[in-house]
């Protein structure tokens, strides 16, 4: 099983802040954050969109005749007519968001550019509902839509059992797509540099966005409602909804993680700890945000995690990354199953190792309620300029057979003046994640 507090903690101090653009191997102290002084009910964009034949696990949009491009590096490369409705495109740049429908369904988006350059281009779209998750991948155009051939998609999870519902990712994870192509190409709106040059409204949407302009586009018997600020990355929508009030897809994270330090009065970075949601992974539940997309590591890497698969002998790791600069998380869990006595003695070693952590004080305020399941523990720890939290757990299944380790670590800078608030609800969504985490 993998060491604690090093992996995790190691890839936290290191990433964030850090010149790579991938989260480094080997180990470190502490974390580190561095700075320098339906129809009806469901969006016009599910309405319009054409999906894919149901049932296909792999799924590409129809091909069509590739238009010439011009030459592409950042976004200054556009017509400097365009108004400036985001930062500048730039790798490492992320947003999230989450989709609340009337009917009660949900379904959630993370978008991430990996690549923007003339050589690669790709734009990343996690996404998620009920029944699985998948990832669909774009080929972005600056000036506009990108071609339907630059657009596949593929399934990454899929969730036992499944909903009855008339279309959802587990039979086609490129369904989501359009929800992400409304919010990049409110940009071609005629009228868009007029509305953005009116007074902005008071809203009350996440990561501090108190003001936006409603910009307004008709659909087949709908109004959509885009919510625009320019503090959001990739999009600048902070909420697109129907009619204004109805099925809102809300940002719910944003920032930029590109090896850049943090400085005071730059822009925040933010990690989603909203909207948690019972998750079925092979072997295991466990509740935590919409927008959290825990992946397999390893050759399991390159498979559909079926839910209801049988875990076989062996470890599986999970993890996900989170954040940028100015504030961080990350989560490691790994599943072993084996023979009884084996489980038994990797259990006495693991849980000894939750008791103490050198250089990080226990939170005895944040106790975790495992009662016979597992151990854990939460550690809180003042590090210059940053303040951190991490947990450790291990569990176990009733038969003796399944162990599970549970490692998560947040850092947030000290200067920030919602840190002490971010932290508490990192250690109340990590603390009832590793609650909620059943054997299946």
């Amino acid at each position: 099983m993998a060491g604690w507090p090093g992996a995790v903690l190691g890839w936290v101090s290191r990433w964030v802040g850090s010149d790579s653009k991938q989260p480094p191997e080997g180990d470190v102290d502490v974390p580190r954050v561095h700075v320098t002084e339906k129809e009806e009910a469901r969006p016009v964009a599910e309405k319009e969109e054409v999906r894919p034949a149901a049932g296909k696990k792999k799924a590409r949009s129809g091909a069509g005749k590739k238009k010439a491009r011009p030459a592409v590096g950042t976004q200054e490369d556009a017509p400097s007519s365009r108004p400036a409705l985001h930062p500048a495109w730039r790798e490492g740049q992320y947003v999230t968001y989450v989709l609340t429908r009337d009917d009660g369904s949900w379904a959630a988006l993370a978008m991430s550019l990996v690549s923007w350059s003339e050589e690669r281009r790709l734009l990343l779209v996690d996404v998620k509902d009920e029944t699985g998750d998948g990832t669909v991948f774009i080929r972005p155009d600056p000036y506009g839509a990108p071609d339907p051939e630059d657009i596949s998609a593929e399934l990454r999870r899929e969730a036992a059992g499944g909903k009855e519902v008339d279309f959802h990712v587990a039979d086609n994870p490129g369904f989501l797509a359009p929800l992400a192509l409304n919010l990049l190409l409110v940009r071609d709106l005629p009228y868009l540099s007029e509305v953005l040059q009116r007074p902005p409204r008071k809203v009350g949407h996440p990561c501090g966005l108190e003001t936006c302009h409603r910009v307004i586009s008709e659909g087949t018997g709908y109004e959509k409602h885009h919510d625009m600020n320019p503090a959001v990355p990739l999009t600048g929508v902070a909420c697109l909804s129907v009619d204004g009030k109805r099925n809102p897809l809300t940002v719910t994270s944003f920032g930029v993680r590109d090896g850049s330090t943090w400085e005071p009065g730059s822009a925040d970075d933010f990690v989603d700890l909203s909207h948690p949601k019972p998750t079925e992974h092979r072997g295991f539940t466990m509740t935590y945000p919409a927008t959290w997309f825990l992946r397999s590591e390893g050759e399991e890497a390159e498979e559909t995690e079926l839910a209801d698969a049988a875990l076989e002998e062996g470890e599986r790791a999970y993890r996900v990354q989170l954040g940028g600069p100015s504030c961080a998380l990350a989560l490691s869990l790994s599943v072993f199953k084996g023979a009884p006595e084996e489980v038994a003695a990797m259990r006495a070693s693991e849980s000894t190792s939750v008791e103490v952590v050198e250089g990080w004080a226990r939170h005895e305020e944040a106790p975790l309620a495992l009662e016979e399941r597992g151990v854990g523990a939460m550690f809180t720890r003042v590090d210059g300029a940053n303040t951190c939290r991490a947990v450790r757990a291990v569990l176990w299944n009733e038969a003796g057979d399944v162990l599970t380790t549970f490692t998560a670590s947040g850092a947030v800078v000290s200067a920030r003046a919602d840190c002490e608030e971010v932290l508490s609800a990192m250690e109340r969504v990590l603390g009832e994640a590793v609650e909620s985490f059943r054997f299946t």
